[in-house]
C-alpha cells in the first residue's frame, strides 16, 4: 500500500499529547475539532515513495488540528462524486476555535479540558 494520510479523528472534544513522564500539551476544541498526530508531515507522505518502509519517521510529533475535512469520494470507486453533505464549498466561510494549554500531568487532562481559560 502506498503511504498516505491516515488516522484523522473527528468530533474531538480534547486531546492530550504527552511525553513519557507526563507533561505535554492539551488541545481543546470549541465545540469540536478534527485531529491527526503522526511522525510524518503531509509532505513526507506525498513525496512519491511507494512503500511505508521507505519513509523515515521524524522524532517530533506532527499535530494537525482542523475544522473539518471534505469526503474523498462517493458510493463507489468508479468516479462517483462526494455527497453534498460531506463537501466543503469554496464559496462559504468556515471558522473554528481551539485552545492550546500546557499540561503538567496527563491524569489532569479531563479536568483541565473542562476548565475555562483565564479570559472567560
Amino acid at each position: 500500500m502506498r503511504p498516505q494520510e491516515n488516522g484523522n479523528r473527528t468530533d474531538v472534544r480534547w486531546i492530550a499529547l504527552t511525553g513519557g513522564h507526563g507533561p505535554g500539551l492539551l488541545v481543546t476544541g470549541e465545540p469540536l475539532v478534527e485531529v491527526n498526530a503522526s511522525h510524518f508531515t503531509p509532505e513526507d507522505l506525498s513525496s512519491g515513495v511507494r512503500h511505508a518502509y521507505q519513509l523515515t519517521p521524524r522524532d517530533e510529533v506532527v499535530l494537525r488540528i482542523a475544522h473539518r475535512q471534505m469526503g474523498v469520494g462517493g458510493d463507489d470507486s468508479w468516479g462517483a462524486h462526494t455527497h453534498d453533505e460531506y463537501k466543503l464549498f469554496a464559496d462559504r466561510d468556515y471558522s473554528y476555535t481551539y485552545r492550546l494549554r500546557p499540561l503538567a500531568d496527563v491524569s489532569e487532562a479531563m479536568r483541565a479540558a473542562r476548565r475555562p481559560t483565564a479570559l472567560e
